[in-house]
Order: C-alpha cells, then structure tokens, then sequence
C-alpha cells in the first residue's frame, strides 16, 4: 500500500492494482 487511494483500488483488485 503505498498511498490512501492504492488501498481503496488495492481492496476492489489487487493484482489488477500491483500485479
């Protein structure tokens, strides 16, 4: 998690979000 925002995008897809 790297800012707020990446966490909201990080909780809906997290590969689509980092990898």
């Amino acid at each position: 998690m790297l800012e707020p925002a990446e966490e909201g995008t990080a909780a809906a897809a997290p590969v689509s979000a980092f990898g």
